[in-house]
């Protein structure tokens, strides 16, 4: 396959030791040498099971859970922090950011998801799309996420990923759980991008986005996995 098209499915790698962009914000916060304040103000309330706000925008706790263990297939040697600070950092800020960052683009681009999605589970078209066949952690992680579980035949999607797209795949070589190691998987399906300029550099787009936007958070626990550097871009103020 060329790499035209396993960027359209990859935009971030989330396998191996770890993305660039992680590793370049944990070491900037490591760098700095940054402590914490004695004492921080009250946090706001949010509703159950919300982990942090970012723009308004609720990231819940039970797909960063959900995410947490797709990502453990390939980096099982991770802690679960680390898994979660990944989770956030690389995936759900960037997927947030960009949507607030082109609202209209990203309506139209679900529509579009969502009509296709039907077509297929209906029958009614005929048009695939790009095939991928490789393993499941080189996936953006969302969409490798929702592929867990799912048979032969199943239309997946629309999913939405870390780099302003939603995918719309059919399985062809499902991904088998009983199984331990890695594995190749098989589909085929489209990648409808609504944010150009993340479609071409991925979910690093996302974290540039953040800038200015307004972040609360459940606990300090959900605000201590952030990486200082992308604290530094919120508005993070109690």
């Amino acid at each position: 396959m060329s790499s035209a098209s396993r960027g359209a499915w990859a935009p971030r790698l989330w396998a191996g030791v770890g993305s660039f962009g992680l590793v370049a914000l944990v070491g900037l916060a490591l760098a700095s040498g940054c402590g914490e304040p004695a004492e921080r103000a009250a946090l706001p309330t949010l509703a159950a099971g919300v982990a942090m706000t970012i723009g308004g925008v609720e990231v819940h706790e039970a797909e960063v859970e959900a995410l947490a263990d797709a990502l453990a297939l390939s980096l099982p040697a991770s802690s679960r922090s680390d898994l979660r600070r990944r989770v956030l950092v690389d995936t759900l800020l960037p997927r947030t950011a960009l949507a607030l960052a082109a609202p209209a683009e990203r309506a139209e681009a679900l529509a579009q998801a969502q009509a296709l999605a039907a077509d297929l589970a209906a029958g009614r078209s005929a048009n695939l799309g790009v095939r991928y066949e490789g393993a499941l952690g080189d996936l953006d992680l969302c969409l490798g996420a929702a592929l867990l579980g799912r048979a032969a035949g199943d239309v997946v999607g629309p999913v939405e990923g870390a780099a302003g797209t939603f995918h719309v795949v059919v399985v062809e070589r499902p991904y088998d759980l009983a199984r331990d190691g890695r594995q190749t998987i098989a589909f085929s399906g489209h990648s409808l991008p609504y944010h150009t300029e993340a479609a071409e550099v991925g979910a690093a787009a996302g974290i540039a986005a953040l800038d200015g936007l307004a972040a609360r958070f459940a606990s300090d626990d959900w605000r201590d996995l952030l990486p200082i550097a992308v604290l530094a871009r919120l508005d993070a103020t109690p």
